[in-house]
């Protein structure tokens, strides 16, 4: 084994061993407190989450190891227009701030904890059910990119077959995600996050310290298209559409949701909002100015690999840090996603579809068998698929109906129940039928990007069914939760409530 790869496995397995020995950790301790004796406590650290686990929490949900491969990849090969997608989620984090009231008002009065829970307060056990399917839809896809990053690291370090690899990885997904709880998952985001920095930040300096004559020679060199956000791969139809649509699936994202209700106070969860958008800018901005100076420095290379390639450039260490920071982007996202599946599949879907009522014991129990069950299933779909930007890009779409719905119901305020039930139903059917052909097919289903299809169709029926089912003026779900917010609001003012 060459020295290269000495120091890359070292570092790598070190930091899963430090990873694995503090989640063990923070098990202990949590047993030892007596703490996350519910499934709601569990599955979602209701009110327990500081600034810093807060933010932790949503910088796992933000960053997946695909953001760090591809879009230095397809910013190496396409140029920075090809990323039109990630700058609507952007948007969509920093305008997660204005959706704020919704989430923490309906925690504050009916007790939610998770994003069906939210929509259940205001609306119907159905509409939590539709808000809960997306949220499977979405991470089922997240899931089987995260396999595919992390297989493609370990591999060639191991020197075992990729499937064997795989099922290392949906072990070590698991395995996290059953140790600690919500709030075990949150701090060890902490860490995950650091390491992220560490590896970005190192390569970012080390690019610009070889360059001879500064960035400018950089943005004077390329071609001027590289550079361009509107004239460049993408057209401008993609473009509108990806504005139109992309946005709004970071507005109910589960993990920053289960953040902004899990957190102390409601100054936390702006806060640490606050801080996720910057964080977000810092990072693209960084993967941009690495992936350009990459191309000026070494425009031979080959763009599926430019991350790893770049890094290498500047020795074995800085390669080392480049793997460090894809496994630490894979494991602060993935094994929350298992969580999230399994606190769906018991808190929300099941209450809905069954009679039934399980103890609180024996739920804790079903929980940590569904973490297992879908970590190794979800997981599993991953094997089937290579493409994993269009894998994550196709899956997180389908929240967007359910961003959309609410950002229509919050300005408009005339849609109710029934016509927020059936424009979910149509995005969902939508969706699920682009990412199922996302996994056999080069290139989305009759040419029509998934923003398009999902949001439009949800878009479509939501207006046509509010003008034709409703009345003029706000709807009673709407006055349902202006009451919320205001009583959250006076709480507040009062020193009630935080």
């Amino acid at each position: 084994m060459s020295t290269n790869s000495t120091i890359t496995s070292v570092l790598i397995l070190g930091y899963i061993a430090v990873i694995v020995l503090l989640a063990l950790g923070l098990e202990f301790v949590s047993r030892r407190k007596r703490e996350n004796t519910t499934t709601q406590e569990y599955t979602t650290a209701k009110g327990k989450l500081g600034l810093w686990t807060t933010f932790g929490l949503m910088v796992g949900n933000v960053v997946g190891g695909a953001y760090m491969v591809g879009n230095v990849s397809a910013i190496y090969e396409h140029g920075v227009s090809w990323l039109w997608t990630y700058y609507a989620y952007w948007i969509g984090w920093t305008a997660m701030l204005l959706y704020i009231p919704f989430f923490r008002s309906a925690a504050y009065k009916y007790g939610a904890a998770s994003l069906g829970e939210a929509f259940k307060a205001f609306f119907s056990p159905r509409i939590q059910l539709c808000v809960s399917l997306m949220i499977l839809l979405a991470f089922m896809g997240g899931l089987a990119a995260g396999v595919n990053i992390l297989a493609g690291i370990l591999t060639p370090l191991l020197g075992i077959s990729r499937g064997a690899v795989a099922g290392i990885v949906i072990v070590l997904f698991t395995g996290i995600a059953l140790l600690g709880g919500m709030k075990g998952i949150a701090r060890v985001n902490l860490v995950h996050t650091i390491m992220m920095v560490v590896s970005f930040i190192t390569i970012l300096i080390c690019c610009l310290s070889a360059l001879d004559g500064g960035y400018g020679k950089v943005v004077s060199t390329l071609d001027p298209s590289v550079f361009s956000l509107f004239h460049g791969e993408r057209s401008m139809g993609f473009i509108l559409g990806t504005l139109l649509v992309q946005p709004f699936c970071c507005v109910v994202s589960a993990f920053s949701v289960v953040g902004t209700m899990g957190a102390k106070t409601t100054k936390v969860a702006y806060k640490a909002q606050t801080m996720l958008s910057i964080w977000v800018l810092i990072f693209f901005l960084s993967l941009t100015i690495i992936a350009t100076c990459g191309m000026y420095l070494w425009p031979e290379l080959e763009p599926g690999s430019a991350w790893y390639s770049i890094a290498a450039n500047f020795g074995p260490v800085v390669a080392a840090l480049a793997s460090c920071g894809v496994l630490a982007s894979s494991l602060s996202t993935y094994p929350g996603m298992i969580m999230m599946i399994s606190s769906n599949l018991v808190n929300e879907i099941y209450p809905v579809v069954a009679k039934r009522e399980i103890d609180e014991k024996n739920k804790l129990k079903v929980v940590r068998v569904l973490i297992i069950f879908s970590g190794i299933f979800f997981n599993l779909l991953g094997l089937f698929s290579s493409d994993i930007v269009s894998i994550v890009t196709n899956a997180y779409t389908v929240w967007a109906c359910c961003g959309l719905c609410l950002t229509f119901f919050l300005l408009w305020k005339r849609p109710d129940e029934k016509s927020m039930f059936l424009a979910m139903m149509v995005g969902i059917a939508i969706c699920a039928v682009w990412v199922a052909a996302g996994f056999v097919l080069d290139g989305s289903l009759f040419g029509i990007p998934i923003a398009y299809a999902g949001g439009g169709g949800t878009v479509l029926a939501l207006v046509l069914a509010t003008l034709v089912g409703t009345k003029r003026g706000p709807s009673e779900n709407y006055r349902k939760y202006q009451e919320a917010k205001a009583e959250m609001k006076a709480a507040i003012a009062e020193g009630k409530a935080e």
